[in-house]
Protein backbone atom coordinates (compact mmCIF):
# COMPACT_ATOMS: atom_id res chain seq x y z
CA UNK A 1 0.00 0.00 0.00
CA UNK A 2 2.81 2.38 0.87
CA UNK A 3 4.54 1.59 -2.45
CA UNK A 4 1.35 2.47 -4.28
CA UNK A 5 1.28 5.91 -2.62
CA UNK A 6 4.83 6.77 -3.74
CA UNK A 7 5.16 8.10 -7.29
CA UNK A 8 6.90 6.84 -9.30
CA UNK A 9 7.13 3.36 -7.77
CA UNK A 10 10.61 2.84 -9.21
CA UNK A 11 12.82 5.62 -10.55
CA UNK A 12 16.01 5.26 -12.59
CA UNK A 13 18.16 8.39 -12.58
CA UNK A 14 21.48 9.07 -14.31
CA UNK A 15 24.13 10.50 -12.00
CA UNK A 16 24.14 14.30 -12.14
CA UNK A 17 20.46 14.50 -13.11
CA UNK A 18 17.49 15.41 -10.93
CA UNK A 19 15.01 13.09 -9.21
CA UNK A 20 11.38 14.11 -8.68
CA UNK A 21 9.17 12.16 -6.30
CA UNK A 22 5.83 12.73 -4.57
CA UNK A 23 2.87 11.14 -2.83
CA UNK A 24 -0.02 10.17 -5.04
CA UNK A 25 -2.65 11.11 -2.42
CA UNK A 26 -2.88 14.73 -1.21
CA UNK A 27 -3.82 16.11 2.20
CA UNK A 28 -4.78 19.72 2.97
CA UNK A 29 -1.78 21.79 4.14
CA UNK A 30 0.32 18.78 5.12
CA UNK A 31 3.61 18.61 6.95
CA UNK A 32 5.86 16.67 4.54
CA UNK A 33 8.72 14.65 5.99
CA UNK A 34 11.43 12.87 3.99
CA UNK A 35 13.46 9.85 5.07
CA UNK A 36 16.52 9.23 2.89
CA UNK A 37 18.06 5.79 2.17
CA UNK A 38 20.77 6.68 4.72
CA UNK A 39 18.15 7.28 7.42
CA UNK A 40 18.33 11.09 7.44
CA UNK A 41 14.93 12.67 8.24
CA UNK A 42 13.98 16.26 7.39
CA UNK A 43 11.04 18.51 6.54
CA UNK A 44 10.88 19.37 2.83
CA UNK A 45 10.42 23.05 3.77
CA UNK A 46 13.64 23.07 5.81
CA UNK A 47 16.02 20.76 3.90
CA UNK A 48 19.58 20.15 5.16
CA UNK A 49 21.18 21.62 2.01
CA UNK A 50 20.38 23.25 -1.33
CA UNK A 51 20.21 19.94 -3.18
CA UNK A 52 16.69 19.39 -1.84
CA UNK A 53 13.55 21.44 -2.24
CA UNK A 54 9.78 21.01 -1.96
CA UNK A 55 8.11 20.00 -5.21
CA UNK A 56 4.61 19.43 -6.65
CA UNK A 57 2.70 21.82 -4.34
CA UNK A 58 1.85 19.07 -1.86
CA UNK A 59 4.14 16.41 -0.42
CA UNK A 60 6.89 16.05 -3.00
CA UNK A 61 10.69 16.36 -3.22
CA UNK A 62 13.20 17.47 -5.84
CA UNK A 63 16.73 16.07 -5.49
CA UNK A 64 19.35 17.89 -7.57
CA UNK A 65 22.66 16.49 -8.78
CA UNK A 66 21.83 12.89 -7.91
CA UNK A 67 24.84 10.83 -6.80
CA UNK A 68 25.43 7.09 -6.46
CA UNK A 69 24.98 7.47 -2.67
CA UNK A 70 21.36 8.51 -3.27
CA UNK A 71 20.41 5.03 -4.46
CA UNK A 72 17.88 3.21 -2.31
CA UNK A 73 14.42 3.66 -0.77
CA UNK A 74 13.12 7.18 -0.16
CA UNK A 75 10.07 7.58 2.10
CA UNK A 76 7.65 10.52 2.07
CA UNK A 77 5.23 11.04 4.97
CA UNK A 78 2.43 13.63 4.91
CA UNK A 79 0.64 14.61 8.14
CA UNK A 80 -2.43 16.82 8.34
CA UNK A 81 -4.37 16.92 11.63
CA UNK A 82 -4.99 13.34 12.67
CA UNK A 83 -4.39 12.00 9.14
CA UNK A 84 -1.06 10.52 8.09
CA UNK A 85 -0.10 8.86 4.82
CA UNK A 86 3.25 7.42 3.87
CA UNK A 87 4.70 6.10 0.63
CA UNK A 88 8.08 5.11 -0.68
CA UNK A 89 10.00 5.30 -3.96
CA UNK A 90 12.85 2.99 -4.95
CA UNK A 91 15.61 5.03 -6.62
CA UNK A 92 18.25 3.41 -8.84
CA UNK A 93 21.20 5.56 -9.88
CA UNK A 94 22.91 4.82 -13.19
CA UNK A 95 26.27 6.14 -14.36
CA UNK A 96 25.70 9.00 -16.78
CA UNK A 97 26.40 7.73 -20.29
CA UNK A 98 27.71 10.61 -22.39
CA UNK A 99 29.27 8.65 -25.26
CA UNK A 100 29.33 5.22 -26.86
CA UNK A 101 32.00 3.82 -29.16
CA UNK A 102 32.11 0.48 -30.94
CA UNK A 103 34.02 -1.03 -33.88
CA UNK A 104 32.56 -0.91 -37.40
CA UNK A 105 29.72 -3.30 -38.18
CA UNK A 106 30.54 -5.73 -41.02
CA UNK A 107 27.63 -7.08 -43.08
CA UNK A 108 27.62 -9.60 -45.91
CA UNK A 109 26.34 -8.39 -49.24
CA UNK A 110 23.23 -10.29 -50.31
CA UNK A 111 22.46 -11.71 -46.87
CA UNK A 112 18.74 -11.92 -46.12
CA UNK A 113 16.88 -11.31 -42.85
CA UNK A 114 20.02 -9.94 -41.19
CA UNK A 115 19.74 -8.80 -37.58
CA UNK A 116 21.93 -5.74 -36.90
CA UNK A 117 22.63 -4.82 -33.26
CA UNK A 118 23.51 -1.13 -33.13
CA UNK A 119 24.37 -0.87 -29.42
CA UNK A 120 24.65 -3.13 -26.41
CA UNK A 121 23.12 -0.50 -24.12
CA UNK A 122 19.85 -1.13 -22.31
CA UNK A 123 17.77 1.46 -24.17
CA UNK A 124 14.06 2.21 -23.97
CA UNK A 125 13.96 3.09 -27.67
CA UNK A 126 16.19 4.34 -30.46
CA UNK A 127 15.75 6.45 -33.58
CA UNK A 128 17.77 5.00 -36.46
CA UNK A 129 18.74 6.92 -39.61
CA UNK A 130 20.37 4.83 -42.35
CA UNK A 131 22.47 6.52 -45.09
CA UNK A 132 19.80 6.34 -47.81
CA UNK A 133 16.61 5.74 -45.88
CA UNK A 134 14.09 7.51 -43.67
CA UNK A 135 14.49 7.39 -39.90
CA UNK A 136 12.75 4.58 -38.05
CA UNK A 137 11.82 4.31 -34.38
CA UNK A 138 12.76 1.04 -32.68
CA UNK A 139 11.23 0.29 -29.25
CA UNK A 140 13.36 -1.43 -26.64
CA UNK A 141 16.82 -2.76 -27.46
CA UNK A 142 18.39 -0.97 -30.43
CA UNK A 143 18.57 -3.50 -33.24
CA UNK A 144 17.07 -3.65 -36.71
CA UNK A 145 16.32 -6.50 -39.13
CA UNK A 146 17.14 -5.91 -42.79
CA UNK A 147 15.25 -7.93 -45.41
CA UNK A 148 18.32 -8.02 -47.62
CA UNK A 149 21.82 -6.54 -47.30
CA UNK A 150 22.85 -4.29 -50.19
CA UNK A 151 25.59 -1.73 -50.59
CA UNK A 152 22.96 0.98 -50.07
CA UNK A 153 23.22 0.43 -46.28
CA UNK A 154 26.96 1.06 -46.29
CA UNK A 155 28.15 4.20 -44.49
CA UNK A 156 27.45 6.08 -41.27
CA UNK A 157 24.27 5.28 -39.34
CA UNK A 158 23.01 7.93 -36.93
CA UNK A 159 21.33 6.57 -33.81
CA UNK A 160 19.52 8.51 -31.08
CA UNK A 161 19.08 6.49 -27.89
CA UNK A 162 16.52 6.98 -25.15
CA UNK A 163 18.23 5.69 -22.01
CA UNK A 164 16.68 5.02 -18.60
CA UNK A 165 17.28 7.85 -16.13
CA UNK A 166 18.40 10.32 -18.79
CA UNK A 167 16.24 13.05 -20.35
CA UNK A 168 18.59 13.96 -23.20
CA UNK A 169 18.97 11.39 -25.97
CA UNK A 170 22.42 9.91 -26.55
CA UNK A 171 23.73 10.35 -30.10
CA UNK A 172 25.65 7.36 -31.44
CA UNK A 173 27.21 7.02 -34.89
CA UNK A 174 27.97 3.54 -36.21
CA UNK A 175 30.07 2.80 -39.27
CA UNK A 176 28.57 0.00 -41.38
CA UNK A 177 30.65 -1.86 -43.97
CA UNK A 178 29.21 -4.21 -46.60
CA UNK A 179 31.53 -6.90 -47.91
CA UNK A 180 30.96 -9.32 -50.75
CA UNK A 181 31.77 -13.01 -50.76
CA UNK A 182 35.10 -13.62 -52.47
CA UNK A 183 38.00 -16.03 -52.77
CA UNK A 184 41.39 -15.35 -51.22
CA UNK A 185 43.67 -17.08 -53.71
CA UNK A 186 47.44 -17.49 -53.94
CA UNK A 187 50.43 -19.61 -53.05
CA UNK A 188 53.45 -19.66 -50.74
CA UNK A 189 56.75 -21.16 -51.90
CA UNK A 190 58.64 -22.30 -48.81
CA UNK A 191 62.17 -22.82 -50.12
CA UNK A 192 63.57 -23.86 -46.73
CA UNK A 193 61.15 -26.78 -46.40
CA UNK A 194 60.98 -27.24 -50.20
CA UNK A 195 57.16 -27.00 -50.26
CA UNK A 196 54.49 -25.12 -52.17
CA UNK A 197 51.32 -24.17 -50.34
CA UNK A 198 48.33 -23.40 -52.59
CA UNK A 199 45.28 -21.82 -50.99
CA UNK A 200 41.79 -20.91 -52.17
CA UNK A 201 39.89 -19.68 -49.09
CA UNK A 202 36.38 -18.21 -49.01
CA UNK A 203 36.02 -14.84 -47.31
CA UNK A 204 32.83 -13.20 -46.02
CA UNK A 205 30.43 -16.09 -46.41
CA UNK A 206 27.93 -18.23 -44.54
CA UNK A 207 28.43 -21.14 -46.93
CA UNK A 208 30.16 -24.34 -45.85
CA UNK A 209 32.85 -26.13 -47.83
CA UNK A 210 31.96 -29.64 -48.99
CA UNK A 211 35.09 -30.47 -51.01
CA UNK A 212 38.41 -28.97 -52.05
CA UNK A 213 39.98 -29.86 -55.41
CA UNK A 214 43.19 -28.78 -57.16
CA UNK A 215 44.20 -29.61 -60.72
CA UNK A 216 46.97 -28.44 -63.01
CA UNK A 217 45.39 -26.97 -66.11
CA UNK A 218 47.59 -29.19 -68.28
CA UNK A 219 46.84 -32.41 -66.34
CA UNK A 220 44.08 -34.95 -66.95
CA UNK A 221 43.19 -35.44 -63.27
CA UNK A 222 43.36 -33.53 -60.03
CA UNK A 223 43.59 -33.97 -56.27
CA UNK A 224 40.71 -34.36 -53.80
CA UNK A 225 42.22 -32.67 -50.77
CA UNK A 226 40.91 -33.41 -47.27
CA UNK A 227 42.30 -32.56 -43.85
CA UNK A 228 44.24 -35.48 -42.40
CA UNK A 229 44.95 -37.25 -45.72
CA UNK A 230 48.15 -37.38 -47.77
CA UNK A 231 49.56 -39.42 -50.64
CA UNK A 232 53.11 -38.64 -49.52
CA UNK A 233 53.45 -35.63 -51.79
CA UNK A 234 50.11 -33.80 -51.53
CA UNK A 235 48.21 -32.92 -48.36
CA UNK A 236 45.68 -30.44 -47.00
CA UNK A 237 46.81 -26.89 -46.18
CA UNK A 238 44.78 -24.49 -44.02
CA UNK A 239 42.79 -24.23 -40.80
CA UNK A 240 40.01 -26.63 -41.80
CA UNK A 241 36.80 -26.65 -43.82
CA UNK A 242 34.94 -25.16 -40.85
CA UNK A 243 37.10 -22.03 -41.28
CA UNK A 244 36.30 -21.99 -45.04
CA UNK A 245 39.92 -22.85 -45.89
CA UNK A 246 40.73 -24.86 -49.02
CA UNK A 247 44.43 -25.46 -49.60
CA UNK A 248 47.02 -28.01 -50.69
CA UNK A 249 50.68 -28.53 -49.77
CA UNK A 250 53.02 -29.95 -52.42
CA UNK A 251 56.12 -31.54 -50.90
CA UNK A 252 59.36 -31.53 -52.90
CA UNK A 253 57.70 -29.97 -55.97
CA UNK A 254 58.96 -30.83 -59.45
CA UNK A 255 59.20 -28.56 -62.47
CA UNK A 256 55.70 -29.66 -63.52
CA UNK A 257 54.25 -28.23 -60.32
CA UNK A 258 55.33 -24.70 -61.24
CA UNK A 259 52.36 -24.19 -63.50
CA UNK A 260 48.82 -22.89 -63.52
CA UNK A 261 46.48 -24.65 -61.09
CA UNK A 262 42.70 -24.54 -60.93
CA UNK A 263 41.14 -24.71 -57.49
CA UNK A 264 37.50 -25.75 -57.12
CA UNK A 265 35.65 -25.31 -53.84
CA UNK A 266 32.36 -27.13 -53.31
CA UNK A 267 29.89 -25.19 -51.18
CA UNK A 268 26.50 -25.63 -49.57
CA UNK A 269 24.19 -23.19 -47.80
CA UNK A 270 21.13 -23.32 -45.59
CA UNK A 271 17.96 -22.16 -47.36
CA UNK A 272 15.11 -22.09 -44.92
CA UNK A 273 15.42 -25.42 -43.14
CA UNK A 274 17.09 -27.29 -46.03
CA UNK A 275 20.80 -27.45 -46.87
CA UNK A 276 21.23 -26.88 -50.61
CA UNK A 277 24.27 -27.57 -52.77
CA UNK A 278 25.48 -24.40 -54.50
CA UNK A 279 27.57 -23.72 -57.60
CA UNK A 280 31.22 -24.51 -56.81
CA UNK A 281 33.65 -21.59 -56.69
CA UNK A 282 36.71 -21.68 -58.92
CA UNK A 283 39.90 -19.73 -59.46
CA UNK A 284 43.27 -20.08 -61.17
CA UNK A 285 46.64 -19.91 -59.41
CA UNK A 286 49.78 -19.32 -61.48
CA UNK A 287 52.76 -20.71 -59.54
CA UNK A 288 56.15 -19.20 -60.41
CA UNK A 289 59.48 -20.89 -59.81
CA UNK A 290 60.92 -17.69 -58.29
CA UNK A 291 61.43 -17.77 -54.54
CA UNK A 292 58.66 -15.50 -53.33
CA UNK A 293 55.35 -15.43 -51.53
CA UNK A 294 52.30 -14.41 -53.54
CA UNK A 295 48.98 -13.39 -52.02
CA UNK A 296 46.51 -12.27 -54.65
CA UNK A 297 43.90 -11.06 -52.16
CA UNK A 298 44.65 -10.03 -48.59
CA UNK A 299 41.81 -10.31 -46.05
CA UNK A 300 42.77 -6.84 -44.80
CA UNK A 301 42.66 -5.31 -48.26
CA UNK A 302 40.38 -2.28 -48.48
CA UNK A 303 39.94 -2.53 -52.26
CA UNK A 304 36.40 -1.60 -53.24
CA UNK A 305 34.38 -4.49 -54.67
CA UNK A 306 32.81 -3.01 -57.82
CA UNK A 307 29.05 -3.08 -58.35
CA UNK A 308 27.57 -2.88 -61.84
CA UNK A 309 24.06 -1.48 -62.34
CA UNK A 310 22.23 -2.13 -65.60
CA UNK A 311 18.75 -2.32 -67.09
CA UNK A 312 16.92 -5.36 -68.37
CA UNK A 313 17.75 -6.13 -72.03
CA UNK A 314 20.65 -3.65 -71.97
CA UNK A 315 24.34 -4.45 -72.24
CA UNK A 316 26.84 -4.05 -69.43
CA UNK A 317 30.60 -4.36 -68.94
CA UNK A 318 32.50 -6.09 -66.15
CA UNK A 319 36.22 -5.60 -65.73
CA UNK A 320 38.97 -6.85 -63.45
CA UNK A 321 42.64 -5.99 -63.25
CA UNK A 322 45.82 -7.02 -61.47
CA UNK A 323 49.00 -5.15 -60.60
CA UNK A 324 51.10 -7.44 -62.78
CA UNK A 325 51.16 -8.65 -66.37
CA UNK A 326 48.31 -11.04 -67.28
CA UNK A 327 48.77 -14.47 -68.81
CA UNK A 328 45.07 -15.35 -68.92
CA UNK A 329 41.66 -13.82 -68.23
CA UNK A 330 38.29 -15.46 -67.68
CA UNK A 331 34.95 -14.72 -66.04
CA UNK A 332 32.56 -17.00 -64.19
CA UNK A 333 28.82 -16.49 -64.68
CA UNK A 334 26.60 -16.74 -61.55
CA UNK A 335 25.27 -20.03 -62.97
CA UNK A 336 28.79 -21.51 -62.87
CA UNK A 337 29.67 -21.26 -66.59
CA UNK A 338 33.06 -19.77 -67.42
CA UNK A 339 33.78 -17.41 -70.32
CA UNK A 340 37.00 -16.22 -71.85
CA UNK A 341 36.64 -12.76 -73.42
CA UNK A 342 37.13 -12.97 -77.21
CA UNK A 343 37.26 -10.25 -79.87
CA UNK A 344 33.86 -9.20 -81.23
CA UNK A 345 33.38 -10.88 -84.62
CA UNK A 346 29.64 -10.39 -85.25
CA UNK A 347 26.68 -8.49 -83.77
CA UNK A 348 24.99 -11.66 -82.45
CA UNK A 349 27.91 -12.49 -80.16
CA UNK A 350 26.65 -12.34 -76.56
CA UNK A 351 30.04 -12.04 -74.81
Amino acid sequence: MQQGLGVPHSLQVAAGHEALMRLRKELPNPKCTVTTPMGVVFDVKTPPDSRFESWSGNCGLRVRNVALADEGRWRLTATSGDQTISGWIEVYVEADKTSYTAPPISLQDGQSHANVELTTLDSMYCMVAQPASESSLVPGHCEVTLDRITRAVKGNWDVLLGLPGKINELHVQRQVAVEAERLDVGYIHDTNANKIHLYCNILVTEKNITFCRFQRTNAASGYNVMDGLSDGAHSYYGQGFDQRHCGMTIEEPTAQDFATWRCTVGVQALEGSIIQQKTPLQALISVSSSNRMVRSTDSTDDTEIPTVFTQLDKEFTVMCRADRALRYCWFQHPNGEQYTPLPLVDENQVF
